[in-house]
């Protein structure tokens, strides 16, 4: 399967985690998927309060931009 972060800025370099962290992270383990479209990221646990995906500075760079 392609990777969604191919040639793209992946989520987690775009938001700072660090290597414990992303290396855990749903978002990491599943590439081929935008972060948004990833149950379980470590984001959502991290921030622990209710936000939308659509909010976030990573969607926003690249959601109009899926094909």
């Amino acid at each position: 399967m392609a990777d969604f972060w191919s040639g793209k800025t992946p989520c987690w370099d775009f938001l700072g985690c660090t290597e414990q962290v992303y290396t855990r992270c749903a978002a990491h383990q599943n590439r081929e998927r935008p972060c948004w479209e990833v149950a379980g990221t470590e984001c959502r646990k991290i921030l622990n309060f209710e936000w939308e995906c659509r909010d976030c500075k990573v969607c926003k760079a690249y959601c109009h931009r899926v094909q």
